[in-house]
């Protein structure tokens, strides 16, 4: 669904682009040749300058020179200022006005002024024929104009100086000033530059750029001395600029280019929103043809597609003028009878997929059950092993102490069986009864005196005999009280309720180690205890320690029994187990013993339930001390360096502060 409406997205966004397309076209194109027109007019504009610019380079000396002939024939100064108002320069442009004889001396000053240096003077001098002399671009900042003049008796230079020179300086910032005002009405900045490219006059104040004088440069050797150049340093200014050859001095314009480009500028942004505007119409005008023959198809097929997507198979597009609109019409309609039949086989597999998929879930609960019933089975099992076999071996320890105890009892009962004081004191009472008249005589003969000493005798023997038996009763007594405490041990521990107390982990292991003890005698199996001293307590079920106790020293035994069976010169088996604190709230106990040890692949799979490596193993006794200590928060794991090498299991659990520690 989220496809077919992605599809009309992207066909009505295809549809624009495409009306766009070929307006954008012809908007470019129009744009880039009226761009082209634009730039060939604004370079015919500056090169227009540029001519204006040389001719009236050219001119405006003679226009100078003919301010000044009027002003030497004029009849007095007043009218020479006011012609002066007329002409090209005002008066304040000239910086002074000398009049000079044929020889170049001095005859008099019409305007005051700084003197100019001395080659201008002897320059002069050799200036007779031409009315224009050689100009001089001075270091002052002016131009020196010399003309000879014909001027009327009634002149301001006074009759007889027919053959008379005049001298003006002309300031260069004058024609910089004119020049400047003349052209885009003040906007442009001008220069007056020497050969040196030292600017002698400029308006207004600006440098002129070493970049731009360097293009001017470049350009000296023209034939005409001037041209019109485009900077692009930063600036973007147009340059139009005319070589003097008189003073071998540069005029230079400049202009920024919007400015040179006029109106130009003005009409490219609206000719740009006009032709968008025409590119715009056009478009809106293909979408609303799109739209209407092509469009709505579409969205009658979105519809159905919908309807389709709900379930209802049944719907179908309505035929279309278009070759296209009917082509995909025609294909949806082959897809929807072919989603129409698949559904209904997909529904026919489904549901006999579900029959099938019951009788198998049925079958696997089944199995379940049975899995599970088979578990508790085993673990019962194991659980009555355990019992019985804990059950052994407390009978087994009763026995011990039973056997000592028997064989006493035994003997008392042969030591009365085969004692003879009774019968000597009957025949001591006998032979009194038989001389109970004479006694006197009795005693007085050799028979009678052995009396008293046999008496005697027979008394120090019912003596010892009565010490050997209070000895032996004692020894009962002891044997009796050690089988009280076997049954009170086994009673404290026989169980099978979880109760969690404080308990001290020093004494679980000397009650498991007791226990086992009669097991460890037998195969002269040395323990060796390493408990670290005042061990803190800890809150846990003291019955199930034990029975862990007991399985892992029962487990190890049964390892060293393995070696025992091919046992190794001087091997003896040993067990060691321990506990200490770890870090400042973990408590790490360990059994290690020297025995057969464990391939990597038993290390591995040690804990799991049914796993064991002996013949009649139950593989139960591992996986519930595991479970036990990681249900408690602890870690529990078996290293062995190899088969032959024993092993060793180490176990953590929590350390459990007391209320008043915790208050504390």
């Amino acid at each position: 669904m989220k496809f077919v409406r992605s599809l009309q997205n992207e066909i009505v966004i295809s549809f624009i682009l495409l009306a766009m397309f070929p307006s954008l076209i012809g908007g470019v194109v129009t744009l880039i040749y009226f761009q082209n027109m634009m730039e060939k007019e604004a370079q015919q504009n500056l090169e227009h300058v540029a001519e204006l610019w040389a001719l009236a380079s050219d001119q405006w000396y003679q226009n100078a020179a003919k301010d000044i002939r009027q002003l030497a024939n004029a009849p007095n100064l007043w009218q020479a200022e006011a012609f002066a108002q007329r002409s090209l320069f005002e008066p304040d442009h000239y910086a002074g006005i000398w009049q000079l004889n044929s020889e170049g001396q001095l005859l008099q000053t019409i305007k005051a002024g700084e003197l100019p240096e001395e080659t201008v003077w002897e320059t002069l001098k050799e200036f007779n024929q031409a009315e224009l002399g050689p100009l001089q671009l001075l270091k002052s900042g002016t131009i020196a104009l010399p003309i000879r003049v014909e001027v009327a008796n009634e002149g301001l230079v006074g009759p007889g100086q027919a053959n008379s020179k005049l001298l003006a300086l002309l300031s260069s910032q004058s024609i910089v000033e004119l020049f400047t005002a003349r052209y885009q009405d003040g906007q442009s900045r001008g220069f007056l530059a020497d050969s040196a490219g030292n600017l002698l006059s400029f308006m207004p104040d600006r440098s002129l750029s070493e970049e731009t004088w360097q293009l001017i440069e470049n350009c000296r050797d023209q034939i005409t001395g001037s041209g019109v150049v485009v900077n692009d340093f930063g600036d973007d200014v147009v340059t139009a600029f005319r070589w003097l050859g008189y003073p071998n001095a540069c005029l230079v314009i400049e202009v920024d280019r919007e400015i040179a480009i006029g109106k130009l500028g003005v009409r490219l942004p609206i000719l740009v929103t006009l032709i968008f505007g025409i590119i715009i119409g056009i478009s809106l005008l293909g979408v609303r043809f799109l739209s209407r023959h092509l469009m709505q198809p579409i969205h009658e097929l979105v519809g159905i597609v919908n309807q389709v997507a709900d379930g209802d198979f049944t719907s179908r597009p309505k035929e279309s003028q278009l070759v296209e609109i009917k082509k995909l019409h025609r294909a949806f309609t082959d897809m929807a009878n072919s989603l129409e039949t698949y559904n209904r086989y997909l529904e026919e597999r489904v549901s006999q997929r579900t029959l099938e998929l019951n009788e198998k879930n049925l079958q696997l609960r089944e199995t379940m059950r049975l899995l599970d019933e088979e578990k508790k089975k085993q673990v019962q099992q194991a659980y009555n092993a355990g019992i019985v076999e804990h059950a052994i071996s407390v009978l087994h320890n009763i026995g011990n102490a039973i056997t000592p105890l028997a064989v006493r009892l035994q003997k008392l009962h042969q030591n009365k069986a085969e004692s003879q004081f009774s019968s000597y004191l009957q025949q001591l009472c006998s032979l009194l009864e038989q001389h109970q008249g004479d006694l006197g005589d009795f005693f007085s003969s050799p028979r009678g005196q052995q009396f008293l000493p046999f008496l005697k005798q027979l008394t120090q023997t019912s003596d010892q005999q009565k010490v050997d038996e209070l000895k032996s009763m004692d020894v009962m007594a002891h044997q009796l009280d050690h089988i009280t405490e076997i049954i009170a041990l086994q009673q404290k521990y026989a169980t099978q309720q979880s109760q969690t107390e404080e308990i001290q982990i020093a004494q679980v292991i000397d009650d498991a180690m007791e226990m086992m003890k009669p097991a460890f005698d037998k195969r002269n199996i040395m323990v060796i205890e390493e408990v670290q001293p005042e061990l803190p307590k800890i809150q846990n079920d003291p019955n199930k320690l034990v029975q862990i106790f007991m399985n892992l020293f029962k487990n190890s035994i049964e390892s060293i029994d393995q070696c025992l069976r091919a046992p190794k010169d001087g091997y003896q088996g040993r067990v060691r187990v321990g506990a200490t604190i770890l870090g400042s709230d973990q408590l790490q106990m360990y059994v290690e013993d020297n025995g057969q040890g464990a391939e990597p692949e038993s290390l591995k799979r040690a804990f799991e339930f049914g796993y064991s490596t002996k013949k009649r193993g139950s593989g139960f006794g591992l996986h519930d001390c595991a479970n036990f200590i990681r249900f408690h928060k602890g870690i529990v794991e078996l290293t062995s360096e190899g088969v032959g090498k024993g092993a060793k299991i180490t176990f953590t659990l929590p350390i459990t502060k007391s209320k008043n520690e915790t208050e504390v």
